[in-house]
């Protein structure tokens, strides 16, 4: 009976779960799921907030950062 709610608790939380996407994949599933996340973490209780099922693949996207360092002056 784990969801969604409870994995992001496991891998220690998501900072701006609004920015991420999350995509849900399973054989067992008729297509694969993309989760609202910042409403599964707003509420428990949301829909967003699905049941994962044996087999699921949660593919997390998050935005790139970029690094970059200017040489000279200023």
């Amino acid at each position: 009976d784990w969801r969604i709610t409870e994995l992001v608790a496991i891998m220690g939380g998501v900072p701006q779960p609004d920015r991420v996407k999350v995509i849900l994949t399973n054989a067992k599933r008729p297509a694969p799921v993309t989760v609202d996340l910042a409403s599964a973490l707003a509420d428990e209780t949301s829909p967003a907030n699905l049941r994962l099922m044996e087999g699921d693949t949660i593919v997390v996207n998050a935005p790139l950062n970029k690094i970059l360092f200017i040489k000279g002056e200023g």
